[in-house]
């Protein structure tokens, strides 16, 4: 599952946005016009206004607007992943497609009156909880559900997680909190684990300093004003099953409430893509260590190959030795026979032939395996 990382340049970005319109430019990028606008938009990127390609072709004066100076909030460039699409029909197990095919019928609890185990320590802790800076409720210090809302949200939040977390419970997930992790909760589907929560949007706006604020040094005034806005999100959090949908959210189509039952459908869904992911990675590690067992013999055996031609050489070497000094000898028995001499002496020259075919006969590789 091949991911694609694209580097925008905010300096070369302004410089081809000017060249021919989104739309074009987008699919050499291999994204959608609207998310090079939104990277325009986060690079401070001015882009051509509406109609400027029209006047630009009937040879019309138009202005381009100069790139503006970068700032501290500005950032110089921008990572894009781009993540391959899943084809949910050709990738889905027909048994998991039977489980998210159900009509689920989900209804969150007008009141928190039977809460689950995990509902209602949650709510215990984050009713003493205080609002961290950007206005949401977080508890870091115990294991509890993983809530991010602003107060006036809570108890509607606990709410839908009662309703998911009883979802979950009657297809027989079970739903866990771990202790001092980034994604506490999580449900085991089908073997996997899949960690999700539930938190609230908000807007962040420059801080205007009160006349009390301006007296204090720049360090001291925070810089922004953080405003919840009711808007609430299911949202999955796992490594993997990239392209697959993981949020679920308030929108003009209906409440968060309404969608508890797809939120379900989604984490079975993803559960199933970890699980096919992880095969082929448990695949791949077990091909790995094979090709690596495969390597390890392989140098094994050019070792040990390596090993035998070295001693092949020596031996060589030493039956090519000793036939030498056997051949010289034999010449040097030869040349005494010929000769007259003192018998003193022929027996001296005797003794060391004898020697000398000894020497011979002891680094003989082949006399000494096969001895007579």
């Amino acid at each position: 599952m091949a991911i694609n990382k694209i580097v925008f340049k905010r300096q070369e970005l302004y410089k081809r946005i000017w060249t021919k319109p989104i739309v074009r430019l987008s699919k050499e990028f291999g994204i959608s016009d609207v998310a090079l606008a939104k990277i325009c938009k986060k690079l401070n990127v001015p882009r051509p206004p509406r109609g400027y390609w029209a006047k630009l072709e009937f040879k019309k004066k138009v202005k381009r607007p100069p790139l503006p100076d970068i700032t501290s909030s500005v950032p110089s460039e921008f990572v894009h992943f781009n993540y391959p699409k899943l084809e949910y029909e050709v990738k889905i197990d027909p048994a998991i497609q039977e489980g998210i095919s159900l009509k689920r019928d989900i209804i969150v609890p007008s009141n928190l009156d039977n809460p689950h185990r995990l509902v209602k320590e949650a709510r215990a802790f984050l009713e003493h909880a205080k609002p961290s800076e950007n206005g949401l409720l977080y508890e870091r210090r115990c294991s509890c559900l993983d809530v991010k809302v602003s107060p006036a949200c809570l108890e509607r939040a606990l709410k839908i997680m009662d309703a998911v977390i009883q979802g979950f419970a009657a297809e027989s997930f079970a739903v866990s909190v771990d202790s001092g992790l980034k994604d506490s909760n999580n449900a085991s589907i089908k073997g996997e684990k899949v960690c999700f929560s539930i938190f609230e949007d908000y807007r962040r706006i420059d801080h205007i300093p009160t006349k009390e604020e301006k007296t204090r040094p720049s360090w001291d005034i925070k810089k922004y004003d953080y405003h919840p806005t009711g808007k609430l999100s299911l949202n999955i959090s796992v490594n993997g099953a990239y392209g697959t949908r993981k949020k679920w959210s308030d929108s003009k189509t209906g409440k968060l409430e309404e969608k508890v039952g797809k939120f379900i459908d989604g984490a079975i869904f993803v559960s199933h893509v970890l699980k096919i992911e992880r095969q082929k990675r448990e695949e791949d590690h077990r091909n790995w260590e094979e090709e690596q067992r495969q390597r390890e013999e392989n140098e094994k055996r050019l070792a040990e190959e390596k090993t035998r031609l070295k001693e092949l050489e020596q031996q060589a070497a030493l039956w090519a030795k000793s036939e030498q000094i056997r051949g010289f000898a034999q010449a040097v028995e030869t040349a005494v026979a010929c000769r007259d001499m003192p018998d003193e002496q022929r027996m001296k020259f005797t003794t060391w032939i004898a020697w000398a075919r000894k020497q011979a006969n002891q680094m003989d590789p082949i006399k000494l395996t096969f001895p007579e």
